[in-house]
């Protein structure tokens, strides 16, 4: 492994484990939801701090994710779990392959997306982000995923601007679906939501950041969560919605 790479998987790993108190704020959060014995995707699982977190509630996991260095982490770290299925591939609306943008020093937001995506990023970003390698990777789909597996009672999807694509390859409902929002690419989020809310009977709530709380007290429409993603305060921001499929 490069230095370069060694150094990027380091800064993944102390931006996902290396804050005091994640993992019980992890289990904290999703513990309300994610019980023992439930089917979970990971998609975009990278280091799999959630997929470690959803394994210690009981949850078995598919985990997803397509980056080389990140894939060989996984492997290493989930060597002897018989809870998890590690797919190396990414996630999009057909069966195929495609080109991955990879940023070396900052695998966190190594990409399917378009360059326009990564230029907004760059302008938005504090510090420097190049995405400086291309590697052509398989892609799969969330429906072949669930014939594969079985249907997940949760799926998370943070593919770095993504996510509309991940989503379009989903013609079932999930009765959990959480995917991330990026202040600069907030065009997408009506669509990511109009899919959902064709799936399915759907209330939703979001949280900013890896604050691991919701924004609303109680489960809200769609339009609701699109209101306060447009209006919260900050100019640049990350999120994840929720959505929770009706009984």
């Amino acid at each position: 492994m490069q230095l370069k790479e060694r150094l990027g998987l380091i800064k993944s790993w102390l931006l996902y484990y290396g804050k005091p108190r994640g993992a019980k704020n992890l289990l904290r959060f999703y513990a309300p939801y994610i019980k023992p014995g439930m089917l979970c995707f990971d998609v975009g699982a990278h280091l799999g701090n959630r997929t470690s977190a959803w394994l210690k509630l009981g949850a078995s996991v598919v985990c997803v994710e397509p980056q080389p260095l990140c894939v060989a982490y996984l492997e290493r770290k989930f060597a002897n779990h018989k809870r998890v299925q590690l797919v190396k591939k990414g996630l999009g609306r057909a069966e195929g392959t495609s080109q991955m943008s990879i940023s070396t020093l900052n695998p966190a937001v190594s990409t399917l997306s378009s360059a326009s995506w990564m230029h907004k990023m760059q302008n938005a970003a504090s510090f420097h982000l190049e995405w400086d390698k291309r590697v052509e990777i398989p892609v799969t789909t969330l429906d072949v995923l669930i014939q594969e597996f079985g249907l997940p009672a949760f799926c998370k999807i943070d593919t770095e601007g993504y996510e509309l694509d991940v989503l379009s390859g989903l013609s079932v409902p999930i009765p959990f679906i959480c995917f991330e929002v990026i202040s600069v690419h907030l065009e997408s989020v009506e669509s990511c939501l109009q899919h959902i809310n064709a799936l399915g009977n759907y209330t939703f709530n979001w949280s900013v950041g890896e604050s691991l709380k919701f924004e609303f007290d109680t489960w809200v429409s769609s339009e609701e969560i699109v209101q306060a993603i447009f209006q919260y305060p900050k100019k640049v921001f990350s999120g994840d919605v929720y959505a929770r499929l009706a009984p």
